[in-house]
Formats: C-alpha cells, structure tokens, sequence
C-alpha cells in the first residue's frame, strides 16, 4: 500500500511520519526505515531520537538512497565494490573524451579542460538519473539538424566513450543506486516492512524505478509531500509528484491513498498567518506582530551587525544559542562577517556548510607551489611564501618581496644567485650591502630548494604516478600531517571545535584527491599545466563536512539546509530580489530552448526554467516553515524579495527597522 500524506506544513509533514514511525514502535513494529535527503540525515536521527526515546533505534532507521543501498549490499552483497565520486566522474570523463577525440568537433577546443569536464560532469549524472541511454541522444541527433544535431551527437560519443570506459574500472556513482534498484527487486530485503519517506520536493527517474521495487515488497509505503492541493507556485512541484507516485502506484498495481495532514506544527499563529499569507494566499492581518520583523540594511557588514545583536539580546531574555538560526542566502557575503561578530561576543555558533579545502590556508599554499613551479610567476610564488607555510620566516619573506619586486624577479632568476645591488639601482656597494645581499641569497635559495625539486620531480615524470608521487614527497619535506595536526590541536584548545573538526580531515581529503588521481589516470602522461588545472579543480571541487559539536550554539546555515530544520527565532540575511528566491539560470552544456527541443523529441530531461523556478518556491517555503516563534527578514537591497514587500501586504501597519538604528556594539 502507498499513502501519500500531503499538508501545506512541511514541519507537520514531518512529525506526522515521526508520529506514526513512534506508534509503531510502541506495538512492537520492528525493521521500519525513514528515507530521507542525504544532507538532511543527521538532522532527522536526532529528531527521530528526541521523538521516540533511547529504544527508538531497535525499532526504525533514517537512511538515505546512498546508504540504503549500503545496507542492502551488506546483506545481500556488493558491499566492497568501488564506485567514483564527483572527482573520480570528472578524470574519467578526461579519459573517454580521449578515446573519441578524433570524431569531436563542436568541442574539440574544449573538451580536455577542467571547467568543460565539470559541466559533461553534471550532465552525465543527469542522463544517469533520467535513466537516458546514449541510443536515445543518437536517435533525437537523427531527428534534428544543424548546430544543435552535431552538438547532441558529440554529446551522445562522450555518453557512450564515458560508460564503456567506467565498466574497465570503477563505476559511475549514480551506479550504485541502479544496483540497489536490482537487489530491491531481487531479494527479499524490503518484504514486511514499513517504509517512510520525507523531505523530498520531487524525485529522478532512477528513485522512481527504486521507489516502484520498494512498492513491490515493503508492506507499507508512506510518503510525505509539501502542498496544500491548490494551484500556488509553492505547491506545483508537491502536485506533480503527487500525481507520478499516484500513476507510479496504478502500473505497480498498488493501493494508493491520499491523507490530508490537517494539523499544523506548535508555531506562533501570527508567524503562521504569514507562512500562509506568502505561499498559500491567507488574508492580509490588522495589527503589526512583535514578532515579525523587516529590516532594511545599508550593507552585509550592517546586516550581519543586526543579525547578532538580536541573537546576543535574545540570548540575554533568556533564549538559548540554539535557539536562534541565521540564514544566509549569500553564503560569501555573510559567513565570514557573522562569524566573526557572534565570536567577539562569545557566542558559539555553528556553520552548516561544508567547508572547501580551497578555502583553507595550508590547502591555498600548495597550490600556489604547484602553479608556481610552472613558470615561477611573482604571484604565485609570494604567495606560497608569504602564506606561512613555507621553509622561510616572515621576516625574511618581507625583504625578499621587497628585492624581487624592485628587480622584477621572474622565472629561471629564481634560482640562480642574485647580484642586484639590494638596495636599488645605481647606488654603490658596500660592506653592508654584499653582506645584505648574501643573505637575501640565502633566503632565496631557501625558499627555492624544495620548489626546485617538485619542478625537476615534474619534468623527469614519465606520467601522471610519477608527479603525484613527487607531490607527496613535497608534502612530506613541508610536514604538511604535522601541521595540520598542530593547527587542529591549537584550534581544539582555543574552543573552536568545528574549526579543528574541519583541519584534522584535510589531510585525508588532500591524500584522497591524490589517490583518486593516481587510480584514474596514473598511467596517462599530461601536460604540466593541464596537470595542475586539473589537480586544482579537484581540490576546489572537495569539501570537508562536521557535526555540530556543542548543544548549544547559534546555526550559520544557508536556504536549502534550512528545509529540514526547526528553530525558534530565524534571521534570514538577504531578503534580496534574485536571491529569495534564486531565480538564477543553472547554466549547463545545454540552454533552456535546448532541453525543450529534446524533450518533444522524448529525451526526457529535467524540465526547464519555469518547472525550476516552481521547485525553488517549493524549497523556500520548506525552509521558512522552520519557523516557530519569530522571524526576521534582512534586505541590504534597494529591490527586496517579492517575499519581503509580500509580508508588508499581510502586515500593513508592520514598520520597516534601519539595521544601523541598532548597532552591534
């Protein structure tokens, strides 16, 4: 059987399931599963946990496709296959554009560089997803003419090149979720149980396929979905996916029913009379609610400024840390200033974003080593110098930029013996100056030496093995692992816990980048500077993730981690026009007019810009329906969110507040 429980509260949604799944549990109910989004994991175990006590977890486990597929493996075998990662698909995609390089010609330009493979990246586990064959992108290229038809032909050889060259080595990740698709239907893992699924806006073709072998077995099927029934944009993406699982349901020849959850979250009746007033057409109100704000900001710096002196007064009335969330819907214009302020005044705060190891210094350095070598640039050289990092001190990292930017030293002067005066042109030498100059040479061979290596290590390599090895051997001689372990254990000491988190996983992640590389295309000789880009968008492409590691702090998170939260007080920073919400184009290998043309030729891609900026209405009002008790929305824009100036018209006599009224300090 397949109940479909759909409501307009996504947060009564959910606890809807957790009621159920607790029930359950309370006669006995063994083997119930919760499938939720990956990122949304931890946050549902604890609220599954607070729900059902200490036992819940003999009686239901909240799982993911990913670790679904995990435990079916476990049981029913599989479990030590490999699969790529992100990564990984970006090499391989390397390798089979090799393979077909002499019939490409729309990309041939391109198609060997990083920013190219990522985009043939995303549009793989697309085509994986949609369960498209490479059959079908060559029968609709017959069918079409021009640029378009020699485009879709090359993208159908990359297709075919790709597959063929994952079945000589690891396979695909999206892979992993067609074999769980088979074992689902082929063994008896699911037979008796009761499944819950929650948190999902719509689902892939493939998770289609899945949910229809999950159909066939379990006993049970529950399905949380976010609409109200009606025609708002809000509830669009909810009423089309209602409408698959329901025909999903019929060719199963499964019992679907439809419950209408009529209860709503413990939320303050003025923060819902907004909720329903933005997405679901609820009547303007008389008075102006102490508990909703807006508030127009001069800046991000002014904004954020705000944003922590309501937290610190809240806090002061006796709210808890945990109880307040700071969305940010610019993650770069936000974080750095909201975590600074909250840490001046003490308050712990945590960040729900993955971390990305370009955005670490030590991480930062060795790629600055690595273009350095190239062709030993100022720039990139003083920038692995001066990032403290480097076998020189600061002291002697400032005398020698002075030197190398009054002489304009550049490539091979790098590393041969300096005999310009050091003081500057024309002036004579005395003692002091040749004693000075010595020195600055000391300096320079220095910091040299072990940049000398890496670039003789780099052009004696027979292939891809060999340079990645003498990356690790650069590593070692900077004692990279003792650093980081050093930083980490000065950050733990210092109270910032996510931060030492985040450092003791770099250097695993930095020697997994290196061992990914080595698996895919350690045999293949490349050329130093594709080398590097490649090796440097492996790196920006890698994040390190935490758990939050005190009870009380404040939550740093962005809009679609926010879909599966609760929070007393939410600050969202950035109520801005074409940020809440983010009508922004995806961008991609293929253009809009391009997906359309595919799709009236039965190449069933994802949908286009109007089907995306439905779905995006649907994540902003799961992550707003975080809200409990107050809200807050920051514009630092002349043109505020249609969100924004939407609340003035449900809250009429409601006052727009300056940020600057209020300072931080």
């Amino acid at each position: 059987m397949l109940e479909l429980l759909h409501g307009p509260d996504r947060t009564a949604n959910s606890m809807e399931l957790l009621a159920r799944i607790c029930e359950n549990a309370t006669h006995g109910v063994a083997g119930q599963i919760l499938i939720v989004p990956e990122q949304y994991s931890h946050e549902t175990e604890r609220a599954l946990c607070e729900r059902g006590g200490d036992t819940i977890s003999r009686y239901a486990e909240v799982l993911s496709f990913t670790r679904l597929a995990s435990r079916v493996f476990s049981v029913c075998g599989g479990v030590c296959e490999e699969y790529l990662d992100e990564n990984g698909r970006i090499l391989t995609l390397y390798l089979a554009a090799q393979q077909v390089r002499e019939q490409l010609k729309f990309y041939a330009a391109v198609m060997t560089r990083p920013d190219f493979l990522k985009q043939l990246g995303a549009l793989m586990e697309e085509l994986l997803t949609s369960c498209i064959p490479p059959d079908a992108l060559h029968a609709a290229a017959a069918r079409l003419e021009g640029r378009l038809a020699q485009k879709v032909t090359e993208l159908a050889l990359l297709y075919e090149s790709y597959l063929a060259v994952c079945k000589t080595g690891r396979g695909d990740p999206v892979t992993r979720q067609m074999r769980l698709r088979d074992l689902l239907d082929e063994t008896d893992f699911l037979d008796g149980r009761t499944v819950f699924l929650d948190g999902f806006s719509d689902f892939t073709a493939l998770q289609q396929q899945i949910l229809a072998a999950i159909l066939a077995h379990a006993e049970a099927v529950h399905v949380s979905i976010l609409t109200s029934g009606g025609e708002q944009a809000a509830c669009q993406t909810g009423n089309e996916t209602k409408k698959r699982l329901q025909q999903l349901a019929a060719r199963q020849g499964v019992k679907a029913a439809v419950c209408r959850v009529t209860t709503r979250a413990p939320r303050d009746p003025a923060v819902q009379s907004w909720l329903d007033g933005l997405f679901f057409g609820g009547p303007a109100e008389s008075g102006a609610p102490q508990n909703i704000s807006l508030v127009q900001a001069g800046s991000w710096q002014a904004a954020c400024a705000y944003a922590a002196r309501q937290i610190r007064t809240g806090a002061a009335s006796g709210l808890c840390y945990r109880d307040f969330t700071v969305c940010m819907t610019d993650e770069a214009a936000c974080a750095l200033p909201m975590q600074t302020l909250l840490s001046r005044a003490g308050i712990l705060v945590y960040s729900a974003a993955n971390a990305p190891l370009l955005k670490k210094p030590l991480v930062a350095a060795l790629l600055s080593a690595l273009q350095a070598i190239l062709r030993y640039e100022q720039g990139p050289m003083l920038a692995f110098l001066k990032s403290g990092f480097s076998p020189v001190s600061e002291d002697e990292c400032d005398r020698l930029e002075r030197y190398v930017h009054y002489w304009n030293i550049r490539g091979q002067l790098w590393e041969k013996p300096w005999q310009m005066h050091p003081r500057g042109l024309g002036l004579p030498m005395t003692p002091e100056d040749t004693q000075a100059l010595e020195e600055l040479d000391r300096i320079r061979e220095q910091a040299v030496a072990p940049l000398r290596r890496l670039r003789l290590a780099f052009a004696k390599a027979p292939d891809t093995d060999a340079r990645l090895r003498a990356i690790a051997s650069f590593w070692e001689e900077l004692d990279v692992a003792g650093r980081l372990q050093a930083q980490s254990e000065a950050l733990a000491a210092a109270g910032q816990a996510q931060q030492a988190q985040e450092c003791g996983q770099l250097y695993e992640a930095l020697i997994s980048t290196l061992e990914q590389m080595d698996r895919v295309l350690g045999s293949t000789s490349l050329e130093p500077e594709l080398f590097v880009q490649l090796f440097s968008m492996l790196i920006a492409n890698t994040a390190v993730g935490t758990i939050p590691s005190v009870c009380d702090a404040v939550q740093l998170t962005t809009l679609p981690m926010l879909r599966h939260r609760r929070s007393r007080v939410l600050i969202v920073l950035g109520a801005d026009d074409g940020l809440l919400p983010a009508f922004s184009d995806p961008g991609g290998l293929l253009a809009d007019p391009e997906r359309q043309k595919l799709r009236s030729l039965g190449v069933d891609l994802s949908p286009g810009r109007e089907t995306a900026v439905d779905r995006e209405m649907s994540w902003v009002c799961a992550a707003l329906s975080a809200a409990e008790d107050r809200v807050c929305l920051v514009t630092t824009a002349a043109q505020p969110s249609f969100l924004y100036t939407r609340t003035q018209t449900i809250f009429p006599a409601l006052q727009v507040l300056r940020a600057e009224d209020e300072p931080f300090l």
